[in-house]
């Protein structure tokens, strides 16, 4: 079981925005996962690509907590436990990257999602890459924030997977966000497709998740289309 890692404080709010958030779970290799979802009050579901939301390490969906109702206004939106973090079932062994791409790869299949927009953060934007390779056809669009720039080890080294050549490769249209943090003008990879875009907030990744919520799902949004 990984650490738990402290997530950026935010409530769920959807009286004003007419949004539906829930707790799920659904079964995979791994057992069950826990998700929280957000769709539209009138349902909906198809008006816009859904949208599977990845956390970083040692977090939970409940990274996106103040995200969802932002998002969930005419899309639905998932943001599932990887295996062994949050409230999805405990591992029986120690897990590696193909471990949860698998297991999102099972998530997918047990959802019938024909196409599906992927976001990631820290080891969330490594899966979110690796399922776009693997599944060209159903991932359309592939958002990744990059993680604060000497936060843990652990962190860096994500994050050096994230701004890799797996993403680089990438054909699908490709959003990187970098928070203030993250050290853009020394970090960012070269954009060498047109299709990638590299884009530099000048919030923290606390306020991005908090007080700067509605601006990141702006931002979001108006790639996601």
């Amino acid at each position: 079981m990984t650490q738990a890692r402290r997530r950026p404080s935010a409530a769920l709010v959807t009286a004003a925005t007419q949004v539906h958030v829930r707790r799920a779970y659904a079964d995979g290799r791994q057992g069950q996962l826990h998700l929280t979802t957000a769709y539209p009050s009138g349902g909906g579901f198809d008006e816009r690509t859904p949208l599977i939301c990845l956390h970083p390490a040692g977090a939970s969906g409940r990274w996106f907590n103040a995200l969802l109702p932002e998002l969930g206004k005419d899309r639905s939106v998932y943001a599932p436990d990887l295996p062994a973090h949050g409230q999805s079932d405990p591992a029986g062994a120690v897990l590696g990257v193909t471990d949860y791409i698998a297991a999102m790869g099972d998530f997918l299949d047990g959802m019938r999602l024909r196409a599906a927009d992927v976001l990631g953060h820290g080891l969330g934007a490594v899966v979110a890459a690796e399922l776009a390779t693997q599944r060209p056809e159903q991932i359309r669009r592939v958002v990744v924030i990059a993680d604060e720039a000497g936060r843990k080890p652990q962190a860096a080294q994500q994050t050096a997977r994230i701004e890799g050549s797996r993403v680089a490769a990438l054909n699908q249209p490709v959003l990187l966000l970098y928070p203030s943090e993250a050290g853009v003008a020394q970090r960012r990879p070269d954009a060498t497709k047109p299709q990638h875009t590299v884009t530099a907030l000048p919030h923290s990744v606390e306020d991005l998740y908090g007080s700067q919520v509605k601006e990141l799902a702006r931002v979001l949004l108006g790639f996601l289309g």
